[in-house]
């Protein structure tokens, strides 16, 4: 799991590189505010990036406290300051930075020691607080483990292959009905608009729906036996 939050770091560093290589200059110096066309995907973005952060991070440490200030700044809230996407580029470079490098044991112990269940808690606490980017980032994590962990079980090699793939195979062995392989297709659909920031392309009552499907799929095939 700290591979996929790492490869998402990565994304979310390269957005905002593109982002800051977007701003207008006046006078060899850059504007105070990005161009408010970019004003909905930038806030998906910075809702992503703080996410993560604080997802991996201890609420005492500089990553967390310092990403809570930036979100609850002047400079994220009716638009977005390039000083803001500045700094958090600069977060989540450090951040991934220190998780590849394995120097944020913290976040290790946090994945270690949480089931899938406290994850799903997690996200239906977020879910239930109307946030739909938290849930969505938290359930599609959750998701995609399991149906690895299931794959895993059933002695599926799943390396390489995508969640639709190894929908597809172990539908045709028999572990998943038509009808359970459409409904995880659906989630799997979604998990990949929620870790590609996509949150317009689906609404929070289908997060809520993604959660308690994920809860099912781990009683039925991982709690089972």
């Amino acid at each position: 799991m700290i591979e996929k939050i790492v490869k998402r770091a990565e994304e979310l560093e390269k957005t905002g590189s593109n982002f800051l290589g977007q701003i207008e200059y006046y006078k060899e110096k850059p504007v105070y505010w990005f161009d408010e066309e970019l004003l909905p995907e930038l806030q998906k973005w910075v809702a992503s990036v703080i996410t993560i952060i604080k997802f991996a991070s201890r609420s005492d440490s500089y990553y967390y406290q310092e990403t809570d200030r930036i979100a609850n700044s002047k400079d994220t809230q009716r638009n977005i300051a390039f000083n803001a996407v500045q700094k958090l580029t600069g977060l989540i470079s450090s951040l991934k930075e220190e998780l590849d490098l394995g120097y944020l044991q913290n976040f290790e112990f946090k994945i270690i020691s949480l089931t899938f269940d406290n994850f799903l808690d997690h996200a239906a606490e977020f879910h239930s607080s109307n946030k739909k980017t938290e849930s969505s980032i938290l359930v599609s994590i959750v998701f995609e483990d399991t149906i690895r962990k299931i794959a895993e079980k059933h002695e599926i090699d799943e390396r390489g292959k995508s969640i639709e793939d190894l929908i597809n195979e172990m539908t045709k062995s028999g572990i998943f009905s038509g009808v359970e392989s459409k409904r995880h297709k659906s989630y799997a659909a979604l998990r990949n608009y929620a870790l590609h920031a996509h949150f317009d392309n689906f609404d929070i009552k289908e997060v809520g729906i993604m959660i308690k499907g994920t809860r099912d799929l781990i009683e039925t095939h991982l709690d089972s036996d």
